[in-house]
């Protein structure tokens, strides 16, 4: 067939399950890199980045649409 494809739109949502961004959850980020979840709202997480003095708060849905995080897989996880 020799067609280029598109991802579909919602790839987001399978790579990035909003659900997963608990509190001491470790996630990355494209462009702040590792961090912790220090707080979570409904439509809000809070992270503390390696090596960054304030934490950051971004919009979950942004994120999941943009693919801004990956959560880091509980096994990979470091203590700190």
């Amino acid at each position: 067939y020799n067609k280029e494809l598109a991802a579909s739109r919602y790839i987001g949502e399978i790579l990035l399950d909003p659900d997963e961004l608990t509190v001491g959850r470790e996630v990355m980020h494209v462009r702040f890199g590792s961090g912790k979840v220090i707080q979570r709202k409904k439509d809000t997480v809070t992270i503390r980045f390696r090596g960054i003095p304030l934490p950051k708060t971004f919009h979950v849905e942004f994120c999941v649409q943009q693919r801004l995080l990956t959560v880091v897989p509980e096994g990979d996880q470091t203590t700190s």
